[in-house]
């Protein structure tokens, strides 16, 4: 199944969001995103192939989506997911899997941190139970919308302040 638009995925589309360790540029931008096609032309469950889609938002962010509706995510389907993230992890010599760095906004920018210096910026008032975060945990697209970007004081992040 050829290559859906992010835009026209459904709201109930499953996701899967992959975080870089650094901003990529904008060489890396579209060399990824030119990955992400060719990756989702060609992804099965079961030899089925996958209404799926993926993006790169904001040039930390890869998500995968796939809609569940016409053929399901498998193990061994999600397994090629992770393969590919990991693919793109060599060739950028970026972590994706690195759940201890935080992304939040502020002054209209976006800003990366890891988990401990996230708490201290909180405990020096640089950033406050208002400061939005990513919650790369939602887990469907139209979560995209209302729960992704959110008040630390709304996030699972709130623990480590």
């Amino acid at each position: 199944m050829p290559f859906i638009p992010f835009s026209e995925m459904p709201a109930h589309s499953r996701l899967w969001i992959y975080q870089t360790d650094r901003l990529l540029n904008e060489v890396e931008i579209q060399q990824v995103t030119t990955q992400i096609q060719q990756f989702v032309n060609q992804w099965t469950s079961h030899q089925n192939a996958l209404r799926a889609s993926g993006e790169l938002l904001h040039g930390y962010f890869l998500i995968l989506a796939v809609d569940e509706q016409s053929a399901g995510a498998s193990g061994c389907s999600i397994d090629k997911s992770v393969a590919f993230v990991q693919s793109l992890e060599k060739q950028l010599a970026v972590d994706f899997f690195n759940r201890w760095n935080f992304i939040f906004a502020k002054n209209n920018q976006l800003h990366l941190a890891d988990k401990a210096t996230f708490a201290d910026l909180y405990q020096n008032a640089e950033i406050d139970a208002n400061t939005l975060v990513f919650n790369n945990l939602i887990a469907k697209k139209a979560d995209l919308e209302t729960n992704w970007q959110v008040p630390i004081a709304k996030s699972w992040h709130a623990r480590f302040v």
